[in-house]
């Protein structure tokens, strides 16, 4: 390859405001595809392209103080479409050659805007950015590049401050275990509650059976339609978890019924057991584990040690000790600052 590190930072960077520009003129169309091949519904779609949007432009600010480097492959994880279109962006500012690629069922956006950037920016395509179809084995040339991203995200905990605000945690738990009907990655899926729960149970249950789910063509639904795959790893989950000693069912969950529509859609379940165990949460599941106050820490320092991210919801000294950063502020709960397709707060 003819190119040197300077030249390919060079045209990354000439490029990136035509990526950003590209990206905003796309929006729309982006958003339908990934309503039919994710089945994200409207504000997710809005909050997905946003995120990138913002990453774009934050990239495009920055100042890299060295180039070069060895040439990487990017994998587009299927599950968290867009994703490399940033990593690709960033290594390419740093001047090295990059070959993207997919899982199988992979998004393949982020390649159709790369290739449509380069064709104005021959040189970048055919020498320092390669494109692969999703599922498609490396070229022999490129398997052995060092694989720098997108990093697989993980399924994450959440630990429940004795203090914690009831509601506001509920609708915290709400947003981070039911997005994407429970296909998110980084969905909760477990959470130690100190203290007593009974409240805060009675908070879950009315946002468990309350949530809109529906076509991810309604701008008013939470969450949309899930991959039968992902139906069958729910069935088995609730069915194992259901059948433990001591395990009692809040929210039952399971399949909802829309006549005339064959997409699958879940209804979210919520479950209480007495310790946590090692079986599968597949779907939108949440698992509660209630403790004494005092043995909350301790329980979040294991999942920590399990390389797992915690979501800590409590006092905000506790939660940036315990909690993994970055963290985002707990906003207090108003009229328009929810999603659409859950219910509005109010006393129970």
């Amino acid at each position: 390859m003819s190119l040197k590190p300077e030249r390919i930072a060079a045209a990354a960077r000439a490029r990136q405001g035509a990526l950003i520009g590209l990206l905003s003129a796309r929006a729309d169309a982006i958003g339908e595809a990934l309503a039919r091949s994710h089945g994200l519904v409207a504000w997710e779609r809005q909050k997905l392209i946003g995120r990138v949007q913002r990453g774009l432009w934050a990239l495009r600010e920055r100042r890299f103080p060295g180039v070069g480097g060895p040439p990487a492959r990017v994998c587009e994880r299927r599950d968290q479409p867009l994703a490399a279109l940033l990593v690709v962006s960033q290594l390419l500012r740093q001047g090295r050659r990059v070959h993207l690629e997919g899982e199988v069922g992979a998004s393949t956006i982020a390649a159709e805007l790369l290739g449509e950037l380069g064709d104005a920016s021959g040189e970048l395509v055919a020498e320092a950015l390669t494109l692969g179809a999703p599922g498609e084995p490396p070229p022999a040339g490129v398997a052995g590049w060092e694989l720098a991203g997108v990093e697989p995200a993980r399924a994450r905990v959440a630990g429940v401050h004795a203090e914690a605000d009831p509601e506001l945690a509920a609708y915290a738990l709400a947003l981070a275990c039911l997005r994407r009907a429970g296909a998110e990655p980084r969905r909760v899926v477990r959470a130690h509650v100190a203290g007593a729960t009974q409240r805060l149970e009675r908070h879950l249950h009315r946002l468990w059976v309350g949530a809109a789910i529906g076509p991810p063509e309604d701008p008013e639904v939470f969450a949309g339609p899930s991959a039968p795959a992902l139906a069958r790893a729910y069935a088995d989950s609730l069915s194992a978890w259901t059948g433990r000693a001591g395990v009692r069912v809040l929210c039952p969950g399971g399949q909802l019924e829309r006549p005339g529509d064959p997409r699958v859609y879940l209804a979210p379940a919520l479950l209480r057991a007495p310790e946590p165990a090692d079986v599968p949460v597949a779907g939108p599941l949440l698992v509660l584990h209630p403790c004494e106050p005092a043995a909350l820490d301790a329980a979040l320092a294991g999942c920590r040690a399990q390389g797992l991210e915690i979501l800590a919801l409590g006092p905000e000294a506790w939660r940036q000790r315990v909690g993994t950063p970055p963290l985002s502020p707990l906003q207090p709960l108003a009229p328009g600052r929810l999603p659409p397709g859950l219910p509005e707060p109010r006393p129970t």
